[in-house]
């Protein structure tokens, strides 16, 4: 198996395996102890209604200290991969989120529905097989309308 074949099955089991279902011995496993997550989305989210957190850091970090935050809140978490590209060291995808709102988020108190967004990740990989550096980009504004949120002129 070629590292492109391999850094895109490894990002597609990342995202829709091990970051849905919390296995965070799979993500220590595929990420290095310094790798480097920006967040455009959900971040912005927070920020927009009072409960920041980090748009840029240590992705491990994030998984210790935030992401059974976002995990207790959004769950029966579904990911789907719509399209991957790969070339060099980088892997794309652009995917589908379906989760349950059973926890606050944003600001929010849980509503028990289920909401949806697209997102887009990229992620690099060093020589080893491991993510050193990753984006997601995320439809904020959905999951905020869909969580109950209005926009005010």
């Amino acid at each position: 198996m070629n590292d492109l074949t391999k850094n895109k099955e490894t990002a597609i089991k990342f995202l829709t395996e091990a970051l849905p279902h919390n296995d965070v011995e799979y993500v220590k496993s595929v990420i290095t102890p310094e790798t480097v997550t920006h967040r455009a989305g959900f971040a912005a989210l927070y920020d927009a209604t009072g409960f920041p957190i980090a748009k840029d850091g240590n992705f491990l970090d994030w998984v210790e200290n935030g992401w059974s935050i976002l995990h207790g809140a959004l769950t029966d978490q579904h990911v789907e991969v719509k399209h991957v590209v790969s070339e060099g060291n980088k892997v794309i995808l652009q995917f589908h989120y379906n989760v349950k709102h059973t926890g606050e988020f944003a600001g929010m108190p849980a509503t028990g529905k289920r909401i949806e967004w697209d997102e887009v990740a990229i992620l690099e990989f060093n020589d080893q097989g491991k993510i050193t550096e990753m984006w997601y980009m995320c439809e904020e504004m959905k999951v905020a309308t869909e969580l109950g949120y209005h926009l005010e002129k």
